[in-house]
């Protein structure tokens, strides 16, 4: 190993990451993208160890998804405010 290669279980502090983020979100955010990015996460969780390569590329997505949920969920808190206070002023 180089000093430039990250360490081996590199890939598995990410995909634990990415594991609990998508956690939170499928309870706090958008489920359906927390589904999404809980499964992605876990079969990246479940490859790092064996293919570093394709657990990388699946705990990106992963990140991916969870962004997604995180910017509809606050999309959505934000448009919900903005009826609100336009309905209650008529």
């Amino acid at each position: 190993m180089t000093t430039d290669e990250p360490p081996p279980e590199f890939p598995r502090r990410r995909a634990i990451a990415a594991l609990v983020a998508n956690i939170g979100a499928l309870i706090f955010c958008f489920p359906l993208g927390g589904i999404i990015g809980t499964v992605v996460a876990g079969i990246g969780l479940s490859r790092a160890a064996t293919s570093p390569d394709s657990a990388r590329a699946l705990v990106k997505w992963a990140w991916i998804v969870f962004g997604i949920s995180v910017g509809l969920a606050l999309i959505y808190t934000i448009w919900s405010v903005a009826t609100d206070s336009i309905d209650s002023s008529t």
